[in-house]
């Protein structure tokens, strides 16, 4: 729905694909089978749309609840979105979002926590009717792939039982963050307790601070930040913060600007200067930075670097700068823990009672193995065919990947390419596997391009649009569209697919 606070962003249609054939037998019986892996926003978005067309898919998810990186298991202390509301609504239909609960004036533009999004998304599966589809506690252990039929069945671990569920035309991963990544950092004996900043709860917060504990932060992405935010908060001061180099971030105010004409023009000046990354992604980042889009929170009076690896698009806002800029961080490699606390690489020992690594997340797909024709099959490691297809395991399409936008609305796109995948005629194995070694962007299943430090993530999301126009999937002005809206206008809009003449 449109938001009648004049302060609040626009949101525009939605503009889908139209197809040529129909998705369902001439009796009303369904002519394709999906499964959805994740119930976060990305599955319970892409389910919906899908059943809207015709598809009721399947969802699979291992926790209690839907919610995915919000729901009580995977969600930490001081959690919120990193983004507007506006940016982050469900798509109800082609004009209609499902509507956050009413605030104060300008709460469209405001970051609502974890608690809330939880509420919001179960909000959304009563409103679109898919719990029937939604099989919690149910973790996908195997995915099993016939080439001559072309279909795939999945071994699903429920209440410690096994089951073979299927077939299905399609098998879509949608966990984004499915598996904590803790550092492979020798463990030699700590005697204290070892977190990950997902286990960050409200008990364990005032287990801590209780028993006052020397608390060791490691890691500098947004989840460290969180981390300090959240003992800043409690006004607990015995916390030490370690990391190996800073992190860049958004600045909330530039990014969720109210639209005056001056801000409108620095957002287009900021999306200029993305082209500097294909050539000098130093210079990109020192452009963003003089022109006040992006802030180092530790950098201090001036950035300790402009690595280009280091930015994620990431959003950090000014009360968490300020909370961070109180606790001036430790920078060095750790070497291994001990039983006091951490040995860097210099030789330096950190004691401390408890460490939180706030190191991120995997998608998990490396937890599921896939077989084809009855043998095991690695897909972790290969190009993907349009940054979401498998091209030796056909069945299995990559969401995290695939179409990177922001929020839940990526997966409107998504599944309108679902269906384009299920309606066109299949491609060889070879053929898709040519044309994915052709990608200018290279991320694999398991090298995600926004978990990578190792690369220049900004240069690989443009590369990836460029993949799209390469093989007529997209075209540059669905991209621009969608760039001056998100950056510039503030419209809500999916990205458009050229599926007809996708080759």
């Amino acid at each position: 729905s449109r938001h009648s606070n004049l302060k609040d962003p626009t949101v525009g249609p939605i503009v889908t694909a139209s197809m040529d054939r129909s998705l369902l037998a001439d009796g009303g019986e369904e002519l394709h089978r999906v499964a959805i892996i994740g119930a976060g926003w990305s599955g319970l978005q892409c389910a919906h749309n899908l059943k809207q067309r015709g598809i009721k898919a399947d969802i699979f998810d291992k926790n209690t609840v839907v919610g995915g990186t919000w729901s009580p298991e995977m969600s930490y202390r001081n959690l919120a979105l990193h983004s507007a509301r506006w940016l982050n609504q469900m798509t109800l239909s082609s004009n209609e979002f499902l509507p956050f609960p009413e605030g104060k004036d300008g709460y469209m533009n405001e970051r609502a926590d974890a608690s809330e999004m939880l509420q919001y998304l179960k909000d959304f599966v009563s409103k679109c009717d898919l719990q029937p589809q939604i099989q919690s506690c149910s973790i996908v252990k195997e995915v099993h792939y016939d080439s001559t039929s072309r279909l795939a069945f999945l071994v699903v671990e429920q209440d410690s039982s096994t089951k073979r569920v299927g077939p299905y035309n399609l098998v879509v991963f949608a966990s984004l963050s499915g598996m904590k990544r803790m550092p492979d950092i020798p463990n030699r004996g700590f005697s204290g307790k070892l977190l990950h900043s997902s286990q960050l709860k409200a008990d364990t917060m005032t287990d801590i601070i209780s028993s006052h504990s020397k608390v060791l932060i490691i890691g500098a992405a947004k989840s460290g930040c969180d981390m300090v935010e959240a003992f800043q908060r409690e006004g607990y001061e015995n916390v030490t913060w370690l990391h190996r180099k800073s992190y860049w971030f958004f600045k909330y105010r530039a990014f969720f600007h109210h639209r005056s004409f001056l801000e409108k023009m620095r957002a287009v000046l900021f999306l200029a200067c993305f082209m500097l990354f294909f050539v000098a992604p130093s210079v990109a980042m020192f452009t963003l930075w003089a022109i006040g889009y992006i802030v180092q929170p530790d950098g201090i009076p001036w950035p300790k670097h402009f690595d280009a690896k280091r930015f994620h698009f990431g959003i950090i806002d000014d009360r968490t700068v300020a909370f961070v800029r109180k606790l001036k961080p430790v920078i060095g490699d750790p070497d291994h823990f001990h039983k006091s606390g951490v040995v860097l690489k210099s030789g330096e020992t950190i004691d401390c009672d408890v460490i939180i690594c706030a190191t991120g997340y995997d998608t998990g797909l490396e937890s599921i193995q896939c077989i084809k024709d009855g043998k095991p099959h690695v897909v972790t490691d290969c190009p993907l065919y349009e940054h979401a297809i498998v091209p030796r395991f056909p069945c299995l399409l990559s969401a995290p990947t695939a179409f990177y936008h922001f929020g839940p609305i990526r997966a409107v796109t998504l599944a309108e390419y679902v269906i384009h995948v299920l309606q066109r005629e299949s491609l060889s194995e070879d053929e898709m596997e040519r044309i994915a070694s052709k990608n200018l962007c290279k991320q694999t299943p398991s090298t995600f391009m926004a978990y990578s430090s190792s690369r220049v993530f900004t240069r690989d999301w443009l590369w990836s649009f460029v993949d799209f126009w390469r093989t007529g999937l997209m075209s540059v002005s669905a991209f621009l569209e969608m760039a001056f809206g998100s950056f510039v206008t503030h419209q809500y809009k999916p990205l458009r697919l050229n599926v007809r003449k996708a080759q």
